[in-house]
């Protein structure tokens, strides 16, 4: 009774589903992208103070420039109202988020 009193739950969160249609996808690539985008804009100024940083880096922005033109066509199918497959634009966009992400905790 106390516990259903103050607000607490016996049961875990739920996670949310992914997004199942061609906007949603849409959109939380795009989200993601900003994000990835954001940690290589807070990288670029360490690669003076850290050397090492400078390749590695030059290849996510390679990997994220190829992404981003990826993710710009499968926006432009899903405005026109066409259903493309997202299957491997999400998973280069998590792949490339995890690869950032990565960087971003070895080098700050």
């Amino acid at each position: 009774l106390l516990l259903a009193s103050c607000g607490g739950s016996a049961t875990a969160p739920v996670t949310p589903a992914p997004p199942t249609t061609p906007a949603a996808i849409d959109q939380k690539v795009a989200t993601t992208l900003a994000d990835a985008a954001a940690i290589i804009q807070g990288l670029e100024p360490l690669v003076t103070q850290y050397p090492g940083l400078k390749d590695p880096l030059n290849r996510a922005i390679a990997f994220y420039t190829s992404i981003k033109a990826a993710a710009n066509v499968y926006h432009s199918a899903v405005v026109s109202g066409a259903n493309p497959d997202p299957a491997t634009l999400q998973q280069q966009v998590q792949q490339l988020l995890l690869s950032v992400t990565s960087l971003k905790s070895l080098y700050q």
